[in-house]
């Protein structure tokens, strides 16, 4: 681990609608909706959000022991006064049935 260095990740948009599904099961589309749901799920029992989920915004893939997805999209917390959408983002990897999430956050801003 880095100390003192701010590194943080660029999930520039892809169109995830292209190519081969990646999944035998199911489509891009149900495959992607599954992660989503999945991350907020493991969000919302750890924080105690009530997060729900608004749109899709992009999504990258890397192969390594399975692929690994690094999601952008946009949800809502319910449990908040005011539930204005904000946009999030996910590394949620996927191994057979496997799924781990192991990042969870709000996009960071541009400035």
């Amino acid at each position: 681990m880095l100390i003192g260095v701010n590194v943080d990740y660029n999930f520039p948009a892809v169109n995830f609608d292209w190519g081969n599904d990646f999944d035998d099961q199911m489509n891009n589309n149900e495959l992607m909706k599954l992660l989503i749901e999945t991350a907020i799920d493991e969000e919302n029992e750890e924080t105690g959000t009530r997060l729900e989920f608004v749109k899709y915004v992009s999504a990258n893939v890397l192969g390594v022991q399975g692929f690994l997805f690094y999601i952008t999209f946009w949800a809502k917390d319910l449990s908040s006064p005011n539930p204005q959408p904000h946009c999030y983002q996910a590394k949620v990897r996927k191994f057979a049935a496997e799924i781990d999430v192991s990042e969870f956050r709000l996009r960071p801003t541009k400035e």
